[in-house]
Order: structure tokens, then sequence, then C-alpha cells
């Protein structure tokens, strides 16, 4: 069940219940008529002091006493006459309704205790009257009760049942039935109003924007339409024609909203029933309007304008609802058959404004309008729900769009300050291979010139200067900015080499494959790599006695492999064990350098003696190693 068909449901039970049989309430009265002699309402006196003592009939309530029976002229009093039941602790009237264009007032014993206030026609007959009958200054509650109801001949008058009880057994079913028939309708006016502005001003699509100022247009018309119910009228605020006219137009104005409504929801258009309705509308606006009716007149076309409102809606809803079933759409649905739900209650409320009915019925239509601007608000509400849904999508795919924007600025940033560390760091380089060259450097080879001229070239001072003009030589070369090119680092030591190599009267046979670029080699790992060949070298200079010398490199199984073959005096690191002589222990001060920086870069060092020379093979891994181990400090060899 919709929650509008819900609520309507318990708000009829609710009035039912309020108006049901109570132990204490008067059903027989007796009722006379008269007709005045003026056509002009007058005010109630204070007090009655005679009636006729003839033409009173006994009659059951509730009761119509003039029934409707088209517009009338003249005036014509109706009074009801009922006792007072055993006296109770705090006696008390609880009148559900009463129906009539004109004034009710209500006397004790004579003297007036309450009257209606407000406008003659719209005084407010939906609003349940309750009178204490204790005096305030301490007599006796009456014994006898007067009810006079004065009314335009010819458009009905009647009078519910009266109930006369303590006011503790009374006052839950006053409450209950004012709070449903004039609070309620007030109250949710209201709260339509409000949501109808705040969806009016929020951003919508265009088809959201037409539902929202449709439903600005129902919530408007229910208000003025709620206002027919929550009277009495003060005509200092309003006048009785324009009320009238607003009042009994509104309803005409709402079932034209609602069928507009229903349409957009089905996403049909037609221009002819639109038109139709429209121009029903307008001819009720203009045959109603103040300049040429007066207000007992708006009253009186008010059930014709019923009517005709009621023929034309009853074949257009079932229209619409064919239409909204055959979209499948279940908001269009459910309004259809809120609007078919409707003209049954159009049609008791016809009847009860006719005196048809048992006078104490409650007006229903009212709560069909409460359901169908509570399914208006359920409909937007969904709208706002899924607009918010989709906005929330767009904010979390926003939000992954811009995390990966930073994620990517973030990289770039890293690759940046790597450039500008590469940069920095080739930058202290070149500062460093000047100052080495320019310092170090120079004062070493004025050294060495200095040594050769006052001690000649085979002095041990003058090979110690030369070693170490080419240590820092290959230092300078491992600083080059070549990239992790070894084939270029190895040119270049042969040719820091091969003037030494041809003065120490050794033929170097160079023999190199093409090696492809290891990105794992650094520039440390060359620097190491060159110290390694060069310290081999060295020893092959100093203790082999070779006059041939094959350099080769090729690659094998990913890694790259270089081989020294010289034909010189076989030689095995085992033999290092039994070495006694200076010269041996110097060699293996040098094989134990080359043995460490191989470890460190996790290469490979071997030697292979044969019957004539010695091959001296390094291993240097594709692979790039994860642990450094420190150098020692190396001993020139």
């Amino acid at each position: 069940m919709a929650p509008g068909a819900r609520l309507l449901w318990w708000a009829s039970l609710c009035l039912l219940c309020a108006g049901t049989h109570a132990a204490n309430a008067v059903h027989q009265a007796e009722r006379l008529t008269l007709t005045a002699d003026s056509p002009h309402f007058m005010a109630p006196p204070p007090r009655i002091d005679v009636l006729p003592d003839t033409g009173w009939q006994r009659v059951s309530l509730p009761d119509v006493a003039l029934p409707r029976d088209g517009q009338g002229e003249g005036i014509t009093t109706t009074w009801y006459r009922l006792p007072v039941p055993a006296p109770h602790d705090n006696p008390t009237l609880y009148l559900p309704r009463w129906q009539t264009v004109g004034q009710v007032a209500i006397y004790g014993d004579g003297v007036l205790l309450w009257r209606s206030s407000g406008d003659l026609v719209w005084n407010g007959f939906n609003r349940p009257v309750w009178l204490p009958l204790t005096p305030l200054d301490g007599r006796a509650a009456p014994g006898e009760l007067l009810i006079r109801m004065d009314s335009v001949t010819g458009l009905g008058g009647g009078l519910s049942r009266v109930y006369l009880d303590d006011t503790d057994a009374l006052i839950w079913r006053y409450r209950t039935r004012l709070w449903l028939q004039a609070v309620l309708p007030g109250a949710i006016a209201l709260v339509f109003l409000t949501l109808a502005a705040f969806g009016l001003s929020l951003r919508h699509s265009r088809e959201d924007r037409t539902l929202s100022r449709l439903f600005l247009a129902a919530a408007l018309l229910f208000a003025l339409r709620g206002l027919h119910f929550s009277g009495p009228l003060d005509t200092r605020l309003m006048s009785s024609d324009w009320f009238g006219w607003l009042t009994v137009n509104a309803l005409l104005g709402l079932v034209l909203v609602s069928l507009l409504f229903n349409l957009r929801l089905c996403q049909r258009r037609l221009p002819w029933l639109e038109y139709t309705l429209g121009g029903s509308l307008l001819l009720a606006l203009l045959t109603s309007l103040p300049l040429f009716q007066a207000s007992e007149q708006i009253v009186a076309l008010a059930g014709a304008t019923y009517g005709i409102a009621l023929l034309l809606s009853s074949g257009a809803f079932t229209l619409v609802a064919v239409l909204a079933w055959r979209s499948g759409i279940r908001s269009a649905q459910v309004l259809a058959t809120c609007n078919l739900i409707g003209l049954p209650l159009a049609a008791h409320d016809l009847l009860l404004m006719q005196y048809q009915i048992n006078l104490e019925h409650p007006y229903l239509l009212v709560y069909w309008e409460i359901t169908f601007c509570l399914l208006f608000s359920q409909i937007l509400y969904r709208r706002y729900r899924q607009g918010v849904d989709a906005l929330e999508h767009h904010r979390r795919i926003l939000a992954d769009t811009l995390a990966r924007r930073e994620q990517e600025l973030d990289a770039s940033y890293r690759k940046l300050r790597e450039v500008e560390q590469r940069e920095l760091l080739a930058l202290e380089r070149q500062r460093l291979m000047r100052d080495m060259h320019d310092g170090l450097g120079a004062t070493l080879t004025n050294a060495l010139h200095i040594a050769q001229q006052h001690r000649g070239e085979d002095d041990t001072l003058t090979r110690t200067l030369q070693e170490g003009i080419d240590e820092l030589r290959q230092t300078l070369d491992s600083l080059t900015p070549v990239g992790n090119d070894l084939t270029t680092s190895l040119a270049t030591l042969r040719y820091r080499l091969q003037p030494r190599l041809e003065a120490a009267g050794l033929t170097l046979h160079w023999s190199m494959d093409a090696l492809p670029a290891q990105h794992t080699l650094t520039a440390e790992h060359i620097r190491h790599v060159l110290s390694i060949l060069q310290e081999a070298i060295t020893n092959i200079l100093k203790h082999n006695r070779a006059d041939t010398l094959h350099f080769s490199t090729r690659m094998d199984h990913g890694d790259v492999l270089i081989e020294l073959t010289d034909n010189g005096t076989p030689f095995s690191p085992q033999n290092l064990s039994t070495a006694e002589t200076s010269s041996v222990e110097r060699r293996g001060r040098g094989l134990t350098n080359i043995l460490s920086r191989a470890a460190t870069i996790q290469a490979k060092a071997s030697w292979q003696p044969d019957t004539v020379g010695t091959r001296f093979t390094l291993r240097v891994p594709g692979t790039r190693p994860t642990h450094h181990q420190p150098v020692p400090h190396q001993t020139p060899s």
C-alpha cells in the first residue's frame, strides 16, 4: 500500500472512531422552524425569554433541517431543544459538525453560551464545537439547551448528534476531529509550500524543473483549498466573495495540475485534453468571479462546479491511468491510481455538501489532496536523490582523476628531481675531474719529469709515479659521463695503457666484440672493472715476464666476459701460501685488491695457468648487485 493510501485509511478510521456512538450522545431532539420577517441576518440575542409552545417536532440526530434545493431568498431560523442529562462533575457539550450558510448560537436555560463567528458563509462548518457547561460564577449547569441555526433559505442546513458528558470522556473525540478536520490540512499545506520552494530553488534538468513548478502550483492550490476547511473566515483579512472564489476554484486547479503532472511522468502530451481542462477552469473562474456573483451565489454555484469537475476528471483520470499503466513507469502508475481513488471521495463530499448522507461524515477529498501532494514530494525527493547520487558519482570520478593526476605529478616531480640530481652529479664530476687533472695530475706529472731527469726511468720512484698517474687517469676515465657504456671505457683504457705496454716491450693483441649497453652498470662499477684490469696488467708487467698479451671481451649467457692471456711465467693464486719473497707478497696484496673489487660488484675473477703463460678471466654479471661490499684500502703492487 502506498504511503498516501495508508494515511488516507488511517485518517478516515480516526474520524469514524471520533464520531461513533457514545453513552451520553443525544440522539433525539425537538425542532422548531421559523421564518424571519427580515431578509438579513440578525445577531443572536443574549437571552431568550419566550419561544412558541406549538410547532415543535421530535427529530432524530443527526438532522437535516433544511434540504438544499437551490438558491433561495430570506432567512429561516431552526431551533433544537434538548435536555441536559444527570449532573456531572464537569459537564461539557461536544458538537462534531454543523453546516449551514448562516450562523449558529447555543443557549443554556435561555442564556447565550456560544455563537459562531466570522463570515456567515465561510463560518467554520468543519470545526467542531467544544463548550463547557459549568458557569464560571459557580451556578449550577443548565438543565435545558437550545441550539439556534439561522440559514439562507434554499441553501440547506443540518446538525450532527450532540454529546453531553464529562470533559475527560469527550476530550479525545474533540481533539481528534479538530486535528484531522482543521489542523492537519493547514499544517501539511505549510510543509508542502516549504518543500516546493526548496525544490524550486535547486538546479534541475528541464524535465525536473517543469515538475518542480507543477509541484509548487499544487502546493499553493492545496494551501488555498485548505483555507476552505480551517475557518471561520475573518473578513477583515479577505472579503467573503474573493475567499469563496479562490477556495472553490482551487480544487479545479488541483485536478488540472494533477493531470499535467501525471502526463509528464508518463512522458506523454495530450494537448487536446490539456486545453479542454484548462478552458473549463478558465470558464469556471470567469463564471464565479466576484465582480458578477455574491458570496451566497458562489456557494450555490459550487455544487454545480464540483459536479461538472467530477464528470470531466472521471474521463480524464481514466484515460491518463491507461497511459500510465502502458508506460510502465511506477511513479506515473501510483499517481494515476491515487487520482482514481480521489473520484469516489469527491462524489462522497459532493453528496455530503448536498445533505444527502450523514452529516457527521468527514470531508474526505482533502485527504486525497494530502496524499496527492505527498506523492508529489516523494517523486521530487527521488529525483533529488538521483541528482545527489549523480553528483556524488561525479565527485568520486573527479577525486579519482585528481588522485591520478597527483600521482602523475608526483612521478614527474621525482623524474625532475632525478634529472636535477644527475645534472648536479655530472657537474660535480666535471669539477672533480678538472681539479684532479689540473691539480693532482699536473703535480704528479711534474714529479715524474723531475724523477726521470735525475734518476732514470728504471728507478722505483719513477715507476711508482707512473703507476699513480695511470691510476689517476683511470679514475678520471671512470668519471667521464659516458653512461653505462663499458665498451667506450675499455677503449679508453687501451688508449691509456698502450704507450706503457709498448715501452715495456709487451705486444698487445686486442679482440673485443660489441657489448650491449649494461643498464645495471654505474660509474662506480665501471671504475672497479677498470681498476681490476689495470691491476692484472700491472702484475703481468711486473712478475710474468711476458712479451705478448691478448685482450678479448664477449657476452656469455648475459654476462660480460673479459679475458687477459699472456705468454709469460704460469701463475696460480694457490702458490701464494708458500711464497716468501717480497715480490710475491706484493703480488698477493694486489690479488687481494682484485678479489675485493670483484666481490664488491658481484663479479668473479679467476686465473688459469697453462704450460706457457696464464689466462685471467673476469666475469661481470648482467644484473646489478643488490649489496655493495666496502672496498678495502688498496696497496699498490
